[in-house]
């Protein structure tokens, strides 16, 4: 899953100036989507992500404005993936270079019965994505829209959030929602 916005394009289509490319030609993955917010106000010519999925052959599914992880859930859910031990691999579409070796280890933790996978500080988060399983994408969604907090605007639950788990500076936030989901284990995986 392919987080983005209509911003996030550059002039190029070409799907190696984005993460775009690695991943089609990978075979680590089911299914290639992207998810990106409802657009509030139509976007220049040539630069919205329908024009690109034209060229790159993935779905584009859009959501809410405020909620990264109601997009991801949502566009998993349409891809027909909404299975709780799916893999659901979080990448932004500007990185332009993923360790898939690396994607592979956190993949593979999670199938060995994981939730979500905590990386180490030592390695850099942008080299990598976000990996976990959808049911615990969808446990936090339903933790957090029970709290009346799925369409707050960007960053209002990361104070709630952190204040609850004091997670390192070098954590993402997707990471640090999903340590309220639990887990079927004592511990994350941890690579």
């Amino acid at each position: 899953m392919i987080q983005a916005t209509d911003e996030d394009l550059y002039a190029t289509r070409d799907p190696h100036d984005y993460v775009v490319g690695p991943l089609l030609e990978s075979k680590l993955f089911s299914a290639v989507v992207v998810a990106a917010p409802h657009r509030t106000q139509p976007t220049a010519a040539g630069t919205s992500l329908e024009k690109a999925r034209a060229l790159w052959g993935i779905p584009v599914h859009r959501g809410s404005k405020w909620s990264v992880l109601d997009r991801i859930t949502s566009s998993v859910n349409e891809a027909g993936f909404s299975h709780p031990e799916t893999v659901v691999v979080r990448v932004l579409l500007r990185a332009f270079f993923i360790d898939l070796k690396m994607v592979q280890q956190l993949i593979n933790q999670i199938q060995q019965g994981f939730y979500y996978v905590s990386i180490g500080g030592s390695i850099d988060h942008a080299l990598l994505a976000d990996v976990c399983s959808f049911g615990a994408l969808a446990k936090v969604l339903i933790h957090l829209d029970r709290r009346g907090l799925i369409e707050q605007p960007t960053n209002s639950t990361r104070g709630v959030l952190w204040e609850k788990n004091q997670p390192s500076s070098r954590r993402t936030i997707l990471t640090d929602i999903l340590l309220l989901a639990g887990s079927n284990r004592t511990d994350p995986g941890q690579v």
